[in-house]
């Protein structure tokens, strides 16, 4: 009997990890290892689930940090957007990070090239 209430224990903690899985990036603009001939005007996040966005920093090629217009909110989104200021011809990282439905922080990164 106690084998049988440590199974369905176990199986319910896996059940339950699947339901809270974390999201993933979906899609960004610019594309990660893009390289732009034109000015972006703006970076584009989207999720594949809602999340709430926490922080962005973006970074030239010196690793100076570069002012986008970013303010977190506790709205929750898949799709986000955040306005640039105008770039010289660089190489530049993009750091994220959100916060899933589930309370899990989750952060990455993409780059590109502005010609």
């Amino acid at each position: 009997m106690k084998i049988r209430q440590i199974f369905i224990s176990i199986i319910m903690m896996v059940l339950a990890s699947t339901v809270l899985a974390d999201s993933n990036m979906h899609q960004t603009y610019p594309q990660d290892g893009a390289m732009l001939m034109q000015q972006p005007e703006k970076l584009e996040l989207n999720f594949d689930s809602e999340t709430r966005l926490v922080s962005v920093k973006m970074f030239d090629s010196k690793n100076k940090p570069v002012a986008v217009k970013f303010k977190p909110s506790p709205a929750v989104n898949k799709n986000y957007e955040v306005k640039l200021p105008v770039l010289k011809a660089d190489s530049y990282r993009v750091e994220w990070m959100v916060i899933g439905r589930d309370g899990h922080k989750m952060k990455g990164s993409f780059g590109f090239m502005q010609h």
